[in-house]
């Protein structure tokens, strides 16, 4: 127990390292907000029909098709694509998006490498490969340090809507799954 009464945990050094980054980003780097809604009925439905009869670790996710609408933006809108420097706007080379990972130290976030040029059952099947990974510590570096644009996706925990704190240099892509409501949707 400490002096004031509460119990003191230690914290892996990932979490801390989280921690400390986190904390900086949100005092230094400019935040700001944008939200829109899409009613996503007859995806979903449509991925209940696609998926219907495949073993579960060939089956399109959710979190796979968003990874390639984002890809596809990201080619038409490459000024999304990059990250502010001292010296201007840096357009990267390639389209990387991070998934956010639950991991038992913390939270991270590997990258689809290239995924502008995959289809989405190929990048539905690089997301598992991607997790299972990640949840056994064997990520490549470039999968760790390259994401250009980050999903964070916790509507499997019946969140209706949350705000990301930017991992700087990149960019992050918010959405709950399915929202309290009763229709499916997408927020950004």
């Amino acid at each position: 127990m400490t002096a004031s009464g509460f119990q003191l945990l230690s914290q892996s050094s990932m979490r801390r390292a989280v921690a400390r980054a986190m904390s900086k980003s949100k005092r230094e780097a400019p935040h700001f907000y944008v939200s829109g809604e899409a009613h996503l009925d007859h995806l979903f439905r449509h991925l209940e029909v696609v998926n219907d009869g495949r073993p579960d670790d060939d089956r399109i996710s959710f979190t796979a098709v968003l990874v390639h609408v984002a890809a596809d933006a990201l080619v038409a809108h490459p000024h999304l694509n990059a990250h502010w420097t001292e010296d201007g706007l840096a357009l990267a080379d390639g389209v990387h998006v991070g998934v956010a990972v639950a991991v038992d130290d913390g939270l991270i976030a590997p990258a689809v490498l290239d995924c502008a040029e995959l289809d989405v059952l190929t990048i539905s099947r690089r997301l598992r490969d991607l997790a299972d990974r990640a949840r056994t510590g064997r990520l490549r570096v470039d999968e760790m340090n390259e994401p250009t644009f980050t999903i964070s996706n916790l509507g499997m925990h019946e969140v209706s809507r949350f705000t990301a704190i930017l991992n700087p240099p990149r960019w992050r892509f918010s959405q709950p799954e399915r929202p309290s409501n009763e229709r499916s949707s997408l927020t950004v």
